[in-house]
Order: C-alpha cells, then structure tokens, then sequence
C-alpha cells in the first residue's frame, strides 16, 4: 500500500503572471501576455497593471479597449463576456519617451457556474498623434499604430464539475496539487471529469503535454503558461503525469460523450524516487482536446510540491 498526499492550494487569493512585450511599428506595451489565478470571485480583483510606452519625441493619445481573444491560446476559452476585464481607464495621454501604467480590473461574476474556468482575452492599444484642440480639429482623430496583449484569466479551482456555464466544455478538478515526501511512494492513480456542455458529440482526447514556450505570435505565447514563472518547471518526462491506457489493446486515452455527458478518464501519477526530485517543484498538464482539436480545449494542472517533515 502506498501513501500519498492531494491536498487543494489554499494560500493565494491572486496570482499574476506576465512574459513578453507587445510592439507594433512605434509602439510598445507590456506585458505581451498575462496570466492571472484568481482563487475567489471578488467585486473587483486587480490584474496586471498594463505599460504603455510611448518611444515617440512627440505626446501620443491610446485607446484601450478589451477585445475577443482572435489567437485562441491553447488550453483556453475565450472570455464569455468581455466586460468582465477593463483598463481603470479607456484612454490615456503619455509624453515622449515616457511610461504609464494603466490598472487593469478583473470582475468575474460569483456564480458557480465560473468554477474551473480558463478564459482568454485581449487588450487592444490604438495610438494616435495628440493634436491640441482647435476649432478646425480635436485632439486624437488620426489612427496611426496598434498592439494587442493577450490577457489569461483561471477562476477559483474545485473538484466538483461547475454547473453549466456558456464554455463548450467543462473540466474537475482544473488544479490538482501532488505533495511529496521521503515518507511517500511517489504513484498515484485518480480520476478527471469531462462533461460535454456544447450541442454535439464529441471525442475527446486525452493526453499528457508539456508547453511549448517557442509558440508565439508576434513575440506573444499562445501557449500554456505554468502557474508560477521561475519557481515551477515543466515536468521533464510526460510519463510522470499520463492518461492510463484502456483495455488489452492499451487503447488511445478518447472518450466520446454525447451533449450534456459526464466522463471520468483515470491519471496516472508516477513520480521518480523523492531522493531524485529533492525539493524542486514541478508542474504537469493533461490535455483535453475535442476532436482532437486545440481550438476549444482544457487542461488540468498537476502541481507537484515536496512535502517537508516540519509541514
């Protein structure tokens, strides 16, 4: 008999994870991409403050907006109701080669159906050339540049399936912490739930899948960011985190479920000795694919965390 421990992360309310800059010809803001985990529903949660940066020897007027996310990062959905992440302010003046920094405010409504979620946006920036206001002319009028960032938001994770929302697909549980120790055989087996919230069948596949940094569109990832930037590594072997095989035949990990079908596929955790991962944290991901298709998927994160004999 094994031991070993799943225990739900609880000491973070926010959690923000930025990488990259977004430029266009003449502009530049950062981040180019932003995560943010946010662990319970709040009126108002503050996200990333957005950068602006004008390298222009003249004043500039931006337009911030936030707009369906177009690159459909891996993993994510796009944010049911765009209205739920706004600038603090939609435009703004900077002088030449100054910086400014625009709050962004993130607002998901507290409703169980938003459990689980992994909803992808993003941020447009126009700048145009400020023009003082005269009576042949007002102040902002010519288009000139724009840059984009992409903005990832995940809500608060439960081992339940959330009720029914507006997402095709809903997942549980979306984060699974894995504490190990000396004390521990590091193997596990347990099981993710699917349920198929669109109005068509689909087959979904399953599988073990380590991020791709290198997937990006101008300087943006479009791929899965770990939870935790410089503390977390990819596991380095999918083997350690895997969908278990079906049947004699070890099966491809597919289910196939019918509109508003619940599926349970079982993952297998099966960690080096605790003497060859030390005290490293790692992260693993299980892929959900519908028709074998990246747009429209989900994951679940599996973070592993060493155990101390003082916790």
């Amino acid at each position: 008999m094994f031991k070993y421990w799943i225990k739900l992360i609880s000491s973070f309310v926010l959690i923000t994870i930025t990488l990259s800059t977004a430029f266009g010809a003449g502009i530049y803001i950062e981040p180019g991409a932003s995560l943010t985990y946010v662990r319970i529903f709040e009126a108002e949660t503050p996200g990333r403050p957005l950068r602006i940066i004008n390298i222009n020897p003249s004043p500039m007027v931006y337009e911030i907006s936030v707009v369906a996310d177009e690159h459909r990062v891996k993993g994510y959905i796009p944010l049911p109701d765009t209205t739920w992440v706004r600038p603090a302010i939609n435009n703004v003046r900077v002088e030449p080669y100054d910086t400014l920094e625009v709050p962004i405010i993130i607002s998901i409504p507290n409703d169980p159906a938003n459990n689980n979620r992994a909803w992808g946006c993003e941020l447009s920036v126009v700048q145009s050339k400020w023009e003082e206001e005269t009576i042949e002319s007002r102040a902002g009028t010519q288009l000139q540049l724009g840059a984009r960032a992409t903005w990832l938001i995940e809500t608060p994770a439960i081992f339940e399936l959330p009720n029914k929302g507006k997402d095709p697909l809903s997942i549980s549980p979306s984060i699974q912490p894995v504490h190990y120790s000396e004390q521990t055989v590091n193997q596990a087996e347990l099981d993710i739930k699917i349920r198929n919230d669109s109005d068509e069948t689909h087959e979904y596949h399953v599988l073990s899948y380590i991020p791709n940094w290198g997937d990006t569109i101008m300087g943006r990832v479009l791929d899965i960011f770990p939870l935790t930037i410089d503390e977390n590594d990819w596991i380095p072997d999918p083997q350690w985190i895997r969908p278990k095989p079906k049947g004699v035949l070890k099966r491809a990990p597919v289910i196939k479920l019918a509109p508003g079908e619940v599926g349970e596929y079982p993952v297998l955790i099966d960690l080096p000795p605790s003497e060859e991962l030390g005290r490293r944290r790692f992260e693993g991901v299980i892929l959900i694919k519908p028709d074998d298709q990246f747009v429209g998927s989900r994951f679940v994160r599996f973070i592993i965390n060493p155990r101390y004999e003082d916790d």
